[in-house]
């Protein structure tokens, strides 16, 4: 069997006095006797409970060891896999920026072509919706402007009205109205 053990682990156990194979022994010994819950259930302040909570607090600072082992381990490949992302969310972000405002008002001018046809059509009698294909219900592309891509005049709304007090909420409600500030 191999033991991958930190070197800072290996100074604490020679801090401790002990040696790695003794503290591999007796881990391995006790690992059939800990208790399998998460919380305490023996009382506290008995040799027991004491044993018990040792047994919790021995797994739960292994649990720990392990997660800063797998991390420290796998650091690398978490630094190339965040690169990765941030890379791809950057393209992205470019095309959103550059791209899509572009198809957007290419998209208007198509439609705007298209309605312009479809009057055309009228005008001599023929109705629009019997020619060429369909595109199905909710397939279609919203044509609203988005926020940043055109220069136009946001709607503003009036400040909310102050908070009334604990003193006129608690008036309020004793006299039975609604009391405004």
């Amino acid at each position: 069997m191999k033991v991958n053990v930190f070197v800072t682990d290996l100074e604490e156990l020679e801090r401790a006095g002990i040696s790695p194979e003794k503290a591999f022994d007796r881990g391995y010994q006790v690992l059939a006797a800990r208790p399998t819950h998460d919380k305490p259930r023996e009382k506290p302040n008995t040799p027991e409970g004491v044993e018990e909570i040792a047994h919790l607090h021995a797994e739960a600072a292994a649990d720990m060891r392990l997660l800063q082992f797998a991390y420290t381990t796998k650091a690398g490949a978490y630094a190339r896999s965040r690169g990765r992302y941030y890379a791809v969310e950057e393209v992205m972000a470019d095309l959103q920026r550059e791209l899509v405002p572009r198809l957007r008002a290419r998209l208007r001018e198509l439609r705007g072509r298209e309605a312009t046809l479809e009057r055309e059509l009228g005008e001599h009698g023929i109705d629009a919706n019997s020619i060429g294909p369909k595109v199905p219900k909710g397939t279609a592309i919203d044509p609203t402007p988005k926020p940043g891509e055109e220069d136009e005049s946001r709607r503003t709304f009036a400040p909310l009205p102050r908070r009334r007090t604990r003193l006129e909420r608690l008036w309020a409600l004793l006299s039975g109205r609604s009391a405004q500030p």
